[in-house]
């Protein structure tokens, strides 16, 4: 079965016990952003379907690339004031009202896919963190869970780049964030800026930048590959979409409606999460078809990369995240480990 008759099967069919009963209810519109990688585009997909068949259309879903909306920390406010219902966003977009979160993004916290996936299947986690956050947004913003945005690679107009001591002439983007920012300066990058993904294209325009970082089926569709034509399979970390609701809009809906959009968030993730593999996969065979210069690193280089960046973050966690919550999250991370 393919993903899309997936999807329609089970928008078709239903989840058991989450059809309302009374489908007279007054109509309700949401809005949800997300990102143009293909992955999120497919998971943005599922949701509208999910949730706009089992409430047998009495919940309409609207969907929006969030570029349109402005850089993540627009369409976060926008989302705390109430504009936005619904918003899927690289974990690092809440940097500016929860700090903490920048944690996850933090350079080979997970040894791999298996322990990045079932860190967000810990309720006890994901509780911990939803309460975090709306306290930290002032009430403002539920978190639902996480799925996959990247393996996080590296693409350049110099290379090959094989060890950070090759960076010195690099002028790189990363996504907003102070962590970020660090974890490339303590690899001795040249420059490092933080920008929004809606004005990277324009950054490599104007030269401010001629290298970003980020998943390699993005950088594809964006055409960051053809453009800059190196790739190093860094694989420095694995980044997380936040799953986000507006917590009056989550207020004003009935607990049935509750249950469909929190059921359509948890499918989605898993269809995300399926769908980021198989892409970054994909995007490889792609780039080399179309004569990208692909560096696999060896065991001892890899090895380089990680003793170099992992104290970078960790640091950088140490000094600047509350303890409180850096040692929840690495206590859920050691205990998935131990199993």
């Amino acid at each position: 079965m393919t993903l899309p008759s997936f999807i329609r099967k089970v928008a078709a069919t239903g989840v058991a016990g989450l059809m309302l009963a009374n489908s007279a209810l007054a109509q309700v519109q949401m809005t949800y952003a997300h990102s143009e990688n293909p992955s999120s585009v497919v998971a943005a997909e599922a949701f509208k379907a999910i949730v706009e068949g089992q409430s047998a259309g009495e919940i309409q879903v609207n969907l929006v690339i969030h570029s349109t909306l402005g850089g993540d920390r627009d369409v976060v406010d926008q989302m705390r004031l109430g504009e936005l219902e619904f918003y899927v966003v690289g974990i690092h977009g809440l940097s500016g009202i929860a700090p903490n979160v920048q944690m996850f993004d933090a350079p080979y916290l997970f040894a791999n896919r298996n322990e990045f996936y079932a860190l967000m299947r810990d309720q006890e986690l994901v509780g911990f963190v939803r309460d975090h956050i709306l306290e930290r947004s002032g009430d403002t913003i539920r978190f639902l869970g996480a799925a996959e945005n990247s393996v996080r690679n590296l693409y350049s107009r110099h290379g090959p780049i094989r060890l950070p001591s090759d960076l010195g002439p690099v002028k790189l983007r990363v996504p907003p964030g102070p962590l970020n920012i660090a974890v490339w300066q303590g690899l001795g990058i040249g420059s490092v800026v933080g920008l929004s993904g809606s004005e990277r294209n324009q950054g490599l325009q104007t030269g401010i930048i001629d290298a970003t970082e980020g998943s390699l089926s993005g950088a594809m569709s964006a055409g960051h590959v053809d453009l800059l034509g190196n790739i190093t399979m860094t694989g420095h970390s694995f980044s997380y979409m936040a799953y986000l609701v507006n917590e009056e809009f989550w207020q004003t809906l009935t607990d049935a409606q509750r249950d469909i959009i929190s059921a359509a968030s948890d499918l989605s993730i898993i269809i995300q999460n399926g769908a980021a593999m198989t892409a970054e996969l994909d995007a490889l065979r792609d780039a080399a078809a179309a004569g990208a210069n692909i560096t696999i690193l060896s065991p001892a280089e890899a090895a380089v990369w990680q003793e170099t960046a992992f104290p970078v973050g960790q640091q950088f966690i140490a000094d600047n995240l509350d303890a409180d919550f850096a040692e929840q999250a690495q206590s859920a991370i050691d205990a998935i480990r131990a199993r």
